[in-house]
């Protein structure tokens, strides 16, 4: 497709406007409007709401994503008034402000209120239920090489203290169908098997595997399914329930934009009680996920300011949001894909990724080159070496603009 037409068709272009109006001054209108909705709006009204430093090109938003200059704003003024009043403020005013974020979790995530608190990251909110679960010896959980390493971790740790059986499967990088997926899970299963974790889109790759589908295999065979959706919360459009998951944490700090440390754990109501807090607490109901939230001292701006967030992401419009992340990937792997010297280790449908990629240099080690990228071209990205992927990983958000995207692809050219 020719590059003009591309950028009409994705709305990457500055200018490209089907529906012309300030993205800031329709914010309410814009709010109210169906999540799902695909129309486009003023991308450069969105980008110029962020504040990235002008000296480097960040592609790597997906260890977490700056908050928008309005909200970040209203975030330091939280700061700024509970230093004044200390006590006087979280006394009174934590334990209402931190429900208010939970019913504001519930609704955006299709959930009820009894289901959600507000964790400080997706590990957190797996580790409560990955160490809160119990589990007898020979009980076996299924995870696979490309799932995140704290939770690997977790598990490990299980199968070490308490001789649990974990059974590691190898997924494609790039598969020819969802059923190929399902089909190495299920394969995996026992009459033993407690617990699967999935993890929706993968930290290494982008890839996102069809959680929903894993999830009633699962479940067809009496066990439950722990999902990792770090990655695809607020950057892929759904509601929680969607994914099947007994259990689902997220990071809200990622591609929702909420302050850094501040995340979400969702259990069904008729699992928590089964449930053991990672942190002890005997005064809660065991019903009661509120069991869930004892953390020590938290500061009450980080809760409160999710709620920004959410609002700003609510005026954009879920599908609108990921369809514009996924184009910009699609925009420059497909590019790349042409290159002789590097390869794509993102699958080519692009129903199987959105914002993340992720490429290699043929012969290269993926250090030296991220480290170029920065030294010459001053392109922020993260090398990846695992045993299953090695690669540099590229997220792009909705500041970026075609320009950062047409350097990297001059850049990988170089290569």
């Amino acid at each position: 497709m020719e590059r003009r037409n591309f950028l009409r068709k994705t709305g990457l272009g500055i200018g490209v406007l089907a529906t012309p109006y300030s993205f800031l001054e329709a914010g309410n209108q814009i709010a109210t409007q169906d999540s799902q909705s695909s129309g486009e709006l003023d991308w450069e009204s969105v980008r110029r709401a962020f504040d990235p430093n002008p000296d480097f090109i960040n592609l790597e938003n997906g260890y977490f994503s700056p908050q928008t200059r309005e909200g970040y704003n209203k975030f330091v003024e939280y700061g700024r008034v509970l230093n004044q009043n200390t006590s006087k403020v979280m006394r009174s005013e934590m334990e209402d402000e931190t429900d208010e974020t939970r019913r504001a979790l519930a609704e955006f995530s299709g959930t009820s209120f009894e289901e959600v608190v507000v964790t400080r990251n997706t590990t957190e909110s797996l580790n409560i239920i990955i160490n809160g679960i119990d589990l007898e010896k020979g009980d076996e959980i299924i995870i696979t090489d490309q799932d995140y390493p704290n939770m690997i971790n977790a598990i490990r740790q299980r199968e070490k203290r308490e001789g649990i059986v974990v059974k590691e499967i190898r997924l494609p990088l790039n598969p020819k169908s969802d059923d190929e997926i399902v089909e190495k899970y299920e394969a995996a299963m026992s009459a033993r098997t407690r617990l699967v974790l999935v993890t929706h889109m993968i930290n290494l790759t982008g890839q996102i595997l069809p959680c929903k589908r894993i999830a009633d295999m699962v479940h067809s065979k009496g066990a439950e399914v722990i999902v990792d959706a770090a990655h695809s919360y607020a950057h892929v459009d759904f509601k929680i329930p969607e994914l099947g998951g007994d259990y689902v944490g997220t990071s809200l700090h990622k591609w929702l934009s909420a302050p850094v440390g501040s995340g979400l754990l969702y259990v069904k109501k008729d699992k928590i009680e089964k449930v053991w807090p990672l942190m002890g607490d005997t005064e809660n109901d065991p019903t009661n996920i509120r069991k869930f939230q004892r953390q020590g001292t938290q500061p009450i701006g980080t809760r409160k300011a999710i709620r920004d967030s959410i609002e700003f992401h609510k005026r954009i419009g879920g599908k609108r949001k990921e369809e514009k992340l996924r184009s910009m990937t699609r925009y420059w792997t497909d590019e790349a894909r042409k290159m002789k010297n590097i390869g794509i280790n993102t699958p080519e449908d692009p129903s199987r990724y959105a914002a993340l990629g992720n490429f290699f240099v043929k012969g290269a080690k993926p250090g030296p080159v991220s480290k170029k990228l920065f030294s010459d071209y001053k392109i922020m990205t993260v090398p990846i070496k695992t045993s299953s992927v090695t690669g540099i990983r590229v997220t792009p958000q909705l500041y970026n603009q075609v320009d950062d995207l047409d350097k990297l692809i001059a850049a990988l050219k170089t290569f």
